[in-house]
């Protein structure tokens, strides 16, 4: 199966729908805050990583990469981010259906970290994709808490078999 990784780890801009999140956050219980995973609401997990989609697809990487964490932009710059999506996506054509199929929380400990992502915890979700051009892939994007929000961690895809 080929793998298209698009190393990037981003910032929100779905910021937007995810506010309500924030609010559920500060609610949900603090005692066990160190290791329980925070309180998500996963219909907006998806509809945040739809909007993440819908910018890629409308050749608005730049936008996300603005929209990044400092962490983030210090793994790629957005020319570099923006140059590999229009290389990965330009063959694939116009999106004729997207499904979202599983919604995924991790957390990653210092152990998790020794293979290059950064501690946290993380939500990410899945699609799957058919473009114009035949190609079936699925699509990942994750998502990463910050002290203030969740926020685009990365993109991904790989071809469906």
């Amino acid at each position: 199966m080929k793998k298209a990784f698009l190393g990037l780890s981003l910032s929100v801009l779905a910021a937007m729908p995810l506010a309500g999140m924030a609010q559920q956050q500060r609610a949900a219980p603090q005692a066990n805050a160190a290791t329980a995973l925070p309180e998500a609401d996963a219909n907006s997990m998806i509809v945040g990583a739809l909007q993440v989609l819908q910018l890629v697809d409308n050749n608005q990487a730049g936008e996300v990469w603005e929209g990044s964490s400092a962490t983030a932009k210090a793994v790629v710059t957005r020319e570099a981010f923006v140059r590999q999506i229009q290389v990965a996506r330009s063959s694939l054509g116009q999106v004729q259906s997207r499904t979202w199929f599983s919604v995924i929380r991790q957390r990653v400990d210092a152990a998790g970290a020794a293979g290059g992502t950064p501690v946290g915890d993380y939500i990410s979700v899945r699609f799957a994709t058919r473009f114009s051009s035949g190609s079936n892939l699925i699509e990942l994007v994750s998502f990463r808490r910050d002290s203030d929000a969740w926020r685009v961690a990365g993109y991904a895809f790989e071809r469906a078999q």
